[in-house]
């Protein structure tokens, strides 16, 4: 069996963030201050995604830092399907048809799916944010298609409702043969310190818009509350996991309930999981001894 993985062989590791907030919507700070906030805390990117307003901030871009275009669009869940939908639109070099300072404006009875297709017609990469903290049903987001990327944590989510975690909402994608991947933000809104709790790794070519969209595209990163992971891979019937010293490494699929590893003295850096060969896919979690989460992209095995 060849190696498979979702990390490019090549490239740098970049720390960015995809949801962020500022005064231009419900957020506290002006984007330049959020992105000095973000630099001090030694991020490589971040994203604007103010709500209906769609940021570029071509100026606020160096050759260090990196600002992605983005907005994010919101509505009211209907009929008991949750309490409403929000969805991240990162704007695709290229393609993105919206412009800095544009309000999007829509019908206050549009579905989460046509947020979607909306924000995709604009040329933009779509990620469901907070389904637990929207209180989506499981179903309901079975139906919502087009997104590439899911909030498996948003981190002002939970420390300001104790509700950041959606792994359920993510598994039960995954179950369903849905190639999405898992990513962790803030969405900081600076009401309170919820900036830098939740990130991403990129492993890219190099610190450009390009480079970073197409690493997101192709599951070249991981999602992360603090670990961070080194390699993730499957050869000869295996899979493995390199990372940072944690206390826990478990492995998820669809065919059996999961493997996991355990040091209380948090010093696993490594581990193996033999496949059984019924897998579609497989992925990993690894937790450290703050309690602290990252998460691997699915590897697929196989074509559902």
């Amino acid at each position: 069996m060849s190696r498979q993985s979702t990390i490019r062989p090549d490239g740098q590791w970049y720390k960015g963030n995809t949801h962020a907030h500022t005064h231009l919507s419900d957020g506290v700070l002006s984007p330049a201050d959020l992105v000095e906030r973000y630099r001090a805390l030694g991020y490589d990117f971040t994203a604007i995604t103010d709500h209906r307003t769609y940021g570029v901030h071509e100026k606020l871009s160096t050759t260090d830092f990196l600002v992605l275009p983005g907005v994010e669009l919101d509505v009211r869940a209907a009929g008991g399907q949750g309490f409403c939908h929000h969805v991240v639109g990162l704007g695709l070099p290229g393609k993105n048809r919206l412009t800095h300072g544009q309000r999007i404006e829509y019908a206050d009875d549009v579905t989460g799916a046509d947020l979607v297709a909306l924000l995709t017609r604009q040329g933009n990469f779509c990620i469901y944010a907070h389904p637990a903290w929207s209180h989506v049903r499981h179903e309901v987001m079975d139906s919502i298609d087009g997104f590439t990327g899911m909030e498996i944590y948003n981190n002002t989510c939970e420390v300001n409702s104790g509700c950041g975690f959606s792994d359920s909402w993510y598994d039960r994608m995954l179950w369903q043969g849905r190639k999405i991947w898992c990513i962790a933000s803030d969405d900081t809104h600076q009401h309170a310190v919820d900036y830098g709790g939740g990130f991403i790794m990129v492993k890219a070519s190099s610190l450009n818009h390009a480079a970073i969209i197409n690493g997101l595209q192709a599951g070249s990163f991981f999602a992360s509350q603090g670990p961070l992971i080194e390699d993730f891979f499957v050869e000869a019937g295996q899979v493995h996991l390199l990372c940072s010293p944690c206390r826990s490494i478990g492995f998820q699929n669809d065919s059996n309930p999961g493997f996991a590893v355990n040091d209380d003295a948090g010093k696993l850096t490594a581990t193996s999981y033999k496949l059984s060969g019924q897998e579609q896919y497989v992925r990993a979690v690894c937790v450290d001894t703050a309690g602290k989460k990252a998460w691997t992209q699915p590897i697929w095995l196989k074509e559902s």
